[in-house]
């Protein structure tokens, strides 16, 4: 009698162990299709973060050529505003002495014209210095615009890439948690069926074991 009660007992569990079990496999089946869907945001997050993080790689190798160009560009007005300098120290000096000459010369202006002459020369060279002066200012400020407008464009793609980075982060700890969670649920229902597997068995050997007794 006893053994009849285990038996009808153990047989009465098995169905709510299946239940247990479609219910597990149930939630699963959900689990995986979310991990699944997670993978792939991770993977448009790589992807996404890789796309910025090179654009912003692009941005400095432009950067550092403008940086470059700017250099050079700068050293040219450097070099012209040398030029103009050292003639309009010139200028003032054969100014200062063309005076002198006019203010004691006894001839006819002889000597003051071959003066003239070479001022009228260096006000030309230094008209022509100031032009190209003006012009290598232009060409600085016009590459400062465009290398402040590149810095600009850095700090923009360097922000990108922070919050796409931040977005990579949370899709690996979305995916961590959704690996957990899985490989729980996995380790829950290789519990149940083993015990339905451990039920079974019990139930096979009573069933052996009244058998025997019947005979």
């Amino acid at each position: 009698g006893d053994l009849r009660e285990e038996m009808d007992e153990r047989e009465g569990e098995i169905p709510k162990i299946n239940e247990e079990l479609d219910r597990k496999e149930h939630v699963i089946v959900r689990v995986e299709q979310q991990l699944e869907k997670v993978r792939k945001d991770l993977l448009d997050a790589q992807t996404t973060a890789t796309t910025a993080e090179e654009a912003c790689t692009e941005a400095g190798r432009r950067e550092s050529n403008l940086r470059d160009g700017l250099d050079e560009t700068i050293g040219v007005l450097e070099g012209i505003t040398a030029k103009v300098v050292f003639l309009e120290g010139q200028e003032i000096e054969l100014k200062r002495e063309l005076e002198s000459i006019r203010s004691c010369e006894e001839d006819e202006g002889g000597g003051s014209e071959e003066l003239r002459a070479k001022l009228e020369e260096l006000e030309r060279e230094r008209d022509s210095l100031g032009e190209e002066k003006q012009a290598a200012l232009d060409a600085v400020d016009c590459v400062q615009v465009a290398y402040a407008d590149r810095i600009a464009e850095i700090d923009t793609l360097n922000e990108v890439v922070d919050v796409h980075r931040e977005q990579l982060q949370l899709a690996h700890a979305m995916l961590e948690e959704k690996e957990h969670l899985a490989s729980e649920l996995r380790r829950q229902l290789e519990d149940v069926v083993r015990r339905e597997e451990t039920l079974v068995l019990r139930l096979e050997e009573d069933i052996a074991a009244k058998c025997r007794e019947a005979s």
